[in-house]
């Protein structure tokens, strides 16, 4: 670009594959993030002026420049945060926000083909901002063909729906109870465990649109259900604990079982007891568990749900259309806090 040489990389955190559904990494080997990176450098660095990284390492983007030299600018993903530009060693990292909300806009001062720094401003993407009306018009068709169906009313709740990030992630959901509920009716399981990352909107009081539950439930899981044992449910549980307090997807939300936790404790021995119809779960014996492909293709590293379980069934059918089922059966839901989920005391303080 007017005689500059761009070197552009990308590197992604070396355990995506985890937190993805499995069908998207089939055949993709991952290697070491820090390692790659450097290898990417390397392949351009001779050919380029200046190298830029599109980096998607969440916590470790301000660590990439302590770890590779020879990037300019690191473009950094994963944090959802918005912070002004921060230079570590030669690096300048830039924090782009989330969800489209804001442009980043970089002015790179060059002279004899060497980058002597950068001019940088966030562009906010508000309504304030003028519309393409090329782009406007696309949209609006495409609106206009799927509001008839996304409008439609498809049940009614007599509560709020609570599916915030900070409710799903961390404690009993009321929402959270329908969809396990709604998992577990469909297919008639002992159990039903969903991860709160799955849940993305809360539905308020009143009629609920397909659209809300498309919104709720946005990703494309479909329903399985495998046979396993006690142990293996309790392993599922406390590896879902392993995260806490921080807000991990893997946080299961329950049905036909309860379990009482302290966060306290050192992850790995947080959990303190799981019940079924009142009494301890019995590690011994098998239960019909029903989830999704995504737990039992073993994202957020949930390996016990793949490999120590049996496939009984693998139904066509999305988180949503169990949902949306289970609202044709029960069309006014008032779903409460039921004790699904305890919590003994609080997590130690850093």
């Amino acid at each position: 670009m007017n005689g500059v040489k761009i070197g552009i990389i990308g590197v992604t955190d070396d355990e995506s594959h985890y937190y993805t559904h499995p069908k998207n990494v089939e055949g993709i080997s991952f290697n070491n993030e820090f390692e790659a990176a450097g290898q990417a450098v390397d392949a351009v660095k001779d050919q380029a002026d200046v190298v830029i990284a599109l980096a998607h390492l969440h916590g470790d983007n301000p660590v990439l420049p302590t770890k590779v030299s020879g990037i300019d600018v690191e473009i950094g993903g994963g944090q959802d945060v918005v912070a002004f530009p921060q230079i570590i060693g030669d690096t300048w990292l830039i924090s782009p926000g989330k969800h489209a909300e804001v442009l980043n806009q970089i002015n790179l001062n060059m002279m004899d083909g060497q980058m002597l720094g950068l001019n940088f401003a966030h562009i906010f993407l508000t309504e304030n901002l003028p519309e393409d009306p090329a782009v406007t018009a696309v949209i609006d068709d495409y609106r206009s063909q799927l509001d008839g169906k996304m409008k439609e009313v498809v049940g009614q709740t007599s509560v709020a729906l609570d599916g915030e990030r900070q409710t799903v992630r961390f404690k009993e959901s009321n929402l959270g109870n329908a969809v396990a509920d709604s998992l577990r009716e469909m297919t008639d399981a002992d159990i039903a465990l969903q991860n709160g990352g799955g849940i993305r909107a809360s539905i308020a009081a009143g009629d609920i649109t397909l659209e809300q539950v498309y919104a709720a439930l946005p990703f494309d899981n479909t329903v399985v259900v495998v046979e396993a044992s006690g142990q293996t449910v309790w392993d599922a549980l406390e590896h879902s604990l392993s995260w806490y307090p921080d807000a991990a997807g893997g946080f299961l939300q329950v049905s036909g079982l309860t379990y009482t936790f302290d966060a306290s404790k050192e992850a790995g021995s947080r959990l303190v007891e799981v019940m079924i119809d009142g009494k301890p779960i019995d590690k011994t014996k098998m239960y019909k568990v029903a989830a999704n492909d995504f737990l039992t293709g073993s994202g957020d590293k949930f390996t016990m749900l793949k490999d120590e379980t049996k496939l009984l069934s693998k139904t066509k059918s999305y988180l949503r259309d169990a949902f949306y089922e289970y609202l044709q059966k029960h069309p006014t839901l008032s779903p409460e806090l039921e004790g699904r989920i305890k919590i003994l005391n609080a997590p130690k303080s850093e």
